[in-house]
């Protein structure tokens, strides 16, 4: 029974993750457009641009999403699309390897994260960046009350792959990374910001942000009222209300 039982796991967690790829495949353009100039400064303070950090290096991107990949900023750096919970790479094949705002995407964390633990070399390092204390983009409520005022259905995102929890604090992530077989464990955080105008905002919501999943199984009539209270709302917030302000958790180990 507990085989079959964890056949049945591991199908409906490659469905988890397949639907997610799929999603951000369909959204790359998007995302790259309109989500990447947010969280790129945010991760700067721990990651460079590979290339100009290491011109000498050999650097591969790796994803589950071969949309994402092809609309990164770095087209001739080569590409895989791989799970990051089964690498097709030689086991200590890496100097270092890199999660920047993807590890809480994994059903499992803990088994991608032992499966990085593999293919680094004795000596090498995991960089990782993520979320800690998030309170949201501004005009989540707003977006909430319209959507489900207007009918909406529940975000039909699996949330199995959202696992910040397991990861949000510094004494999380560092237990999260210590079950995976890393010793030296660095962890610091910074307050983040990120200035919004309302356009970029809704712009960025309804085409890969959360309400963007709920507002696609309206009615087109009903969508488009719907984004226009909200939109009638964000616009009676302030510029400082205006503003993203995440914690961003950073982690080195090796």
């Amino acid at each position: 029974m507990r085989r079959v039982v964890n056949e049945h796991n591991a199908e409906v967690e490659d469905a988890s993750i397949a639907a997610l790829a799929a999603e951000y495949s369909q959204k790359a353009e998007a995302y790259a457009r309109l989500w990447s100039p947010v969280i790129k400064p945010m991760a700067a303070p721990f990651l460079p641009d590979f290339r100009r950090a290491a011109p000498a290096a050999t650097v591969i991107a790796v994803d589950r999403a071969d949309g994402m990949l092809r609309a990164r900023s770095l087209p001739e750096v080569p590409a895989a699309v791989m799970d990051v919970q089964v690498l097709g790479l030689a086991s200590d094949a890496f100097d270092v390897a890199a999660l920047i705002f993807s590890v809480f995407h994994l059903p499992d964390p803990l088994k991608g994260l032992v499966e990085l633990r593999r293919v680094v070399k004795p000596g090498g390092a995991l960089g990782i960046a993520t979320w800690g204390m998030d309170p949201g983009q501004p005009g989540m409520a707003f977006w909430t009350r319209e959507l489900d005022r207007a009918g909406a259905p529940p975000d039909p995102r699996d949330p199995s792959v959202n696992q910040r929890d397991l990861m949000n604090t510094p004494d999380r992530l560092r237990r999260l990374v210590s079950n995976a077989g890393f010793r030296s464990v660095r962890i610091w955080s910074t307050l983040c910001a990120h200035r919004w105008t309302v356009d970029r905002l809704m712009s960025n919501q309804t085409s890969c942000g959360a309400p963007m999943r709920r507002l696609e199984q309206l009615p087109p009539d009903v969508r488009i009222a719907c984004e226009a209270n909200v939109r009638r709302d964000l616009e009676t917030l302030t510029e400082d209300e205006l503003i993203y302000r995440p914690e961003v958790l950073f982690c080195v180990a090796g």
